[in-house]
């Protein structure tokens, strides 16, 4: 399962792992990181995953073969929904701030291993 990055986030207190793989990996990853998390596994046709276990620890898994900002727009919220949740966070502020700054470590992350721009 290659992380591309676990980043941080003191404020919040987590840790966010970025997984990038290709189709035939993402599913076996998604179902290591459920057992792992005690979650069931939802088997299915996988373009990109959020697993939060638990407060301190969430998970990204985008499949390379469907890389696109549509992609990565839609698994950020998801990303974003679940951190503000479990805080109980509901101000607009501490949301966009949150947003800017997911966005911007995602594609980071991937224009560091030559995944962005996509080809």
């Amino acid at each position: 399962m290659p992380v591309l990055t676990n980043t941080k986030m003191p404020i919040y207190n987590c840790v966010i792992s970025i997984i990038v793989e290709n189709e035939d990996d993402i599913e076996n990853s998604y179902k290591r990181i459920c057992k792992k998390c005690n979650m069931n596994f939802e088997a299915g046709n996988m373009e990109g995953a959020v697993i939060s276990g638990d407060m301190d620890k969430y998970y990204l898994l985008l499949n390379k073969s469907h890389l696109s900002h549509n992609l990565i727009g839609h698994e950020l919220y998801h990303l974003l929904y679940h951190i503000l949740k479990d805080r109980a966070i509901t101000d607009e502020e501490s949301s966009a701030w949150i947003s800017g700054y997911l966005n911007n470590l995602i594609y980071k992350t991937l224009e560091r291993q030559q995944l962005y721009p996509f080809a």
